[in-house]
């Protein structure tokens, strides 16, 4: 019931959240499609500041000789170290109802007009100097008596870049900002599904209590809060740059190390790759909290740490990628979806790192928010495909703990009087007159005593003794066990198994009883003979699969997924907990257990465990006491 529940609000949510996201983008591109955005300035002149100290206006800058014209108004020739640069151009005349000119300029600023200040952004101190709080747009009022007159902008940067990042625009303000919905609905509108996304996650998390949710919940949520702090719309609600820049950072580097925990939580590897992974995340945080800190503080700049960030992001992303196509080659089907999602995202956030630290002239627009939706649906895909997995074993779980206290209960009362019953079959079988009839009673309790044999597993379960054991030989021994059986029936075994003995750390006794189940269904399941292929075969460095086919009758296609319910059975005699026994002691031993449908007839049984000592090796005699025997 929680499973449809969840399944179903959550993808009617996503699908609402897509078109709602697209159509909104899409009805915003096309209401300001045809928008005059503005006219570019492209005439400016440049003067290097002469006193640090003295933001306002010298007499000498109405002195044409000092001005040099410059073909980009972007870090201009001459500067030498200089933090203060003045540029000026002239407005053109025009008519436009409220006069406005869109800038962006590294890193502080401020506008003259005739002596007179009419715009500053950031506070500058005593010294003349002032803090980095990012480089967003900023839409300047004129008034119409300005156009036509000449404007001086002192630009104050201790960066490495200083001056307009690119060509300032003269226009009417309202077109401003709605080129402005045009140009960035669908960052913004991408952004506010991420957050969504982020915070449904939140939901499974809660019912399931597993990380995964709550790391992917945390990596949508902060990259949706980076994508539209990298938008000018937010300025709309909230014109605060310091809040929104340290809102950006804080963003970026949670995300960051999110999709990193996030990774490492999906496959989760005990190697030393798995740890370095555990510990990445750990130190992104880390970095990000001392960090912030000391540029809150104004210990170290921010664009200083935000650059040394940068240089560990690019191994982080490579090490991510790395560890995720080493499962995917290995054939994990969750890495192989994720793998071109992580590339596209990993690829996007190298194009903005690169341009960030070396192609400093250059604005190249942001574009990581398109390959993080790719990423964003490859992990929704999975979690999807995780949850279902979670909530069928709780439902299986729940099913074989109500079976264990109904074991319990029938133990009790049916054991005992079975005894005497028994008994009592056994000293009539003396009386040659009822043999048969007897013998048949004797068969049907002991297929009784068979069954509460099988309650009490459920209902007394022990827990694994694990030792260091070769599957190979309990796998061996458990065919020998059926040898006489399958003769008389015309079956023969085919087992194989590449190299030496395969040892791991388990329950010897607790896999026999995995193997005895599976290979007594197959020989039930051909009573015309036939043959059993048994296989063991290295499937990675660290996991190895028993494949065990029949050429029986084979299991319809529709029950196949109900094999491991408790009591679901597809044979007349059988109780339905075999199975549910087996896949529970599989399970236990951190590996897992499959079939599917033969062709052309028939049922593999797939067992896939992992090797906890080494793969291949020879495996020293067991005492019995060790072995659980």
């Amino acid at each position: 019931m929680i499973m449809k529940h969840w399944n179903g609000v959550w993808k009617t949510i996503t699908l609402l959240a897509v078109i709602l996201s697209v159509g909104l983008a899409l009805w915003l591109s096309m209401a300001a499609e045809k928008l005059n955005r503005g006219m570019p300035i492209t005439i400016w002149e440049y003067h290097w500041g002469d006193a640090l100290d003295d933001p306002g206006m010298s007499g000498h800058l109405y002195d044409s000789s000092v001005w040099t014209p410059t073909a980009k108004p972007l870090n201009p020739p001459g500067r030498d170290g200089n933090p203060v640069l003045w540029l000026r151009t002239k407005l053109p005349p025009s008519e436009w109802q409220e006069p406005s000119i869109l800038v962006r300029i590294d890193q502080s600023f401020r506008v003259y007009e005739n002596y007179n200040l009419i715009y500053q952004f950031g506070k500058f101190d005593a010294n003349g100097e002032s803090r980095y709080q990012g480089t967003p747009p900023r839409l300047i009022p004129l008034g119409s008596f300005r156009m036509g007159e000449q404007i001086y902008f002192r630009v104050y940067s201790d960066g490495p870049n200083i001056g307009m990042s690119e060509w300032p625009m003269v226009g009417s303000r309202s077109d401003f900002l709605l080129a402005s919905l045009r140009q960035q609905a669908i960052p913004f509108t991408l952004g506010c599904f991420y957050i969504l996304m982020g915070g449904l996650s939140l939901y499974p998390f809660s019912r399931l209590r597993q990380l995964p949710f709550l790391s992917f919940g945390c990596f949508a949520f902060l990259f949706g809060v980076y994508c539209l702090c990298r938008t000018a719309l937010v300025y709309l609600f909230y014109d605060n740059p310091p809040f929104w820049m340290y809102t950006e950072l804080i963003s970026l580097i949670g995300g960051c190390a999110a999709i990193m925990a996030l990774v490492a939580q999906l496959f989760a590897a005990k190697d030393w790759l798995g740890r370095v992974m555990m510990l990445l995340w750990k130190l992104h945080l880390l970095y990000g909290a001392v960090y912030l800190t000391t540029a809150a503080f104004g210990w170290v700049k921010v664009l200083d740490g935000l650059r040394l960030y940068q240089l560990l992001l690019l191994p982080s992303i490579g090490l991510s990628l790395f560890y995720m196509l080493k499962f995917a080659w290995k054939g994990n089907g969750e890495a192989q979806t994720l793998t071109g999602g992580m590339v596209a995202f990993s690829f996007t956030a190298l194009i903005d790192i690169w341009d960030n630290i070396f192609l400093p002239d250059f604005d190249l627009p942001s574009v990581t928010y398109l390959g993080m939706l790719y990423l964003v649906l490859s992990l929704i895909v999975v979690l999807i495909g995780r949850a279902k997995e979670v909530l069928n074993r709780l439902r299986s779980s729940e099913k074989l703990s109500i079976a264990g206290q109904l074991a319990a209960g029938i133990a009790h009362e049916i054991r005992n009087p079975m005894t005497v019953i028994s008994g009592n079959l056994q000293l009539m079988l003396m009386r040659k007159e009822q043999e048969s009839s007897v013998r048949l009673m004797l068969s049907e309790v002991n297929r009784i005593n068979e069954i509460m044999n099988e309650f009490l597993v459920l209902a007394r379960p022990n827990a694994p003794q694990f030792v260091d054991c070769d599957v190979g030989r309990s796998l061996q021994d458990v065919l020998d066990l059926f040898r006489n059986q399958a003769d008389t029936r015309g079956i023969t075994f085919d087992y194989n198994r590449v190299g030496l003995p395969c040892v791991l750390r388990g329950d010897p006794n607790q896999l026999k009883q995995v193997f005895i189940n599976i290979v007594k269904n197959a020989i039930e399941a051909m009573p015309n003979g036939g043959r059993i292929c048994v296989r063991i075969v290295k499937k990675s460095r660290d996991r190895f699969l028993i494949r065990i086919a029949d050429e029986g009758t084979g299991i319809d296609e529709k029950d196949l997924a109900k094999l491991s319910t408790p009591f679901f059975t597809t044979k007349e005699n059988g109780t339905g907990l075999g199975l549910s026994i087996s896949r529970k002691i599989v399970e236990e031993h951190g590996g897992t257990l499959r079939w599917k449908a033969a062709y052309p007839k028939g049922t593999v049984v797939e067992i896939e465990l992992p090797v906890r000592v080494k793969w291949w090796a020879p495996v020293r005699e067991q005492e019995p006491s060790e072995a659980g025997l």
